[in-house]
């Protein structure tokens, strides 16, 4: 083995091994906010490639390291989808949304619904808020129980 394979085993690890922080901190913290799911997205096509360059050269070296190297960056890249589409982050692509349990405004919208459709008018009524500050907490409280 000459310098330049040790070299190339070198760099390949690294390059392999540099999402796993990412991906035990996004494991722990169960938070990938500030994570670019395009990017990544671009990355393990971009691992995807070289592995068929790999194929075609006939290099171990390289089918291996990306193949271990994809398998990393699509676990994060699933950890991000999901959380996408629970609505946990819905910053990069907010086409993808679903109520949230514990969305504010989507309790709001269906409390107002709720009163909307059992509501006798009164001019009491009228004149206190639709949702107070009571009624948002004790909500939320009856929606975690659900969870």
């Amino acid at each position: 083995m000459n310098i330049f394979e040790i070299i190339g085993f070198v760099a390949t690890t690294l390059t392999t091994a540099c999402s796993l922080p990412q991906l035990i901190k996004i494991i722990k913290t169960r938070d990938s906010k500030s994570v670019s799911f395009l990017m990544y997205f671009m990355m393990t096509i971009g691992y995807a490639l070289w592995i068929i360059y790999g194929v075609y050269s006939s290099s171990i070296q390289i089918i291996l390291g990306n193949s271990i190297g994809s398998l990393i960056l699509g676990t994060i890249m699933t950890i991000k989808l999901i959380n996408m589409i629970k609505g946990v982050d819905e910053r990069e692509f907010p086409l993808i949304k679903k109520k949230h349990p514990l969305n504010m405004m989507n309790i709001k919208k269906a409390d107002e619904e709720t009163k909307e459709e059992t509501k006798e008018v009164t001019p009491v009524e009228e004149k206190t808020p639709v949702v107070s500050k009571d009624e948002d907490i004790s909500t939320l409280v009856e929606r975690l129980k659900k969870l």
